[in-house]
């Protein structure tokens, strides 16, 4: 698992508001929790903190979300 010390600055604070917050992570609450420019960034970043371990992916019907990965 990549630290949140290795990560892009954006990521970094991204993944520190998902902890703050909790919850369940869209691609447009990403965006409401920062200013990156387009939606395609806000789904990268989702992807790539699910890569490194940090978030888990689900599908529903329709809705894509993220939420913490439980240690």
């Amino acid at each position: 698992m990549t630290t949140a010390m290795a990560l892009h600055p954006r990521l970094a604070l991204l993944l520190a508001v998902i902890r703050t917050q909790g919850g369940e992570w869209t691609t447009a609450r990403v965006g409401d929790a920062y200013d990156a420019p387009k939606h395609t960034t806000h789904s990268r970043d989702l992807e790539r903190l699910t890569r490194d371990g940090h978030l888990q992916r689900h599908d529903a019907k329709g809705r894509t979300y993220y939420t913490l990965r439980e240690a």
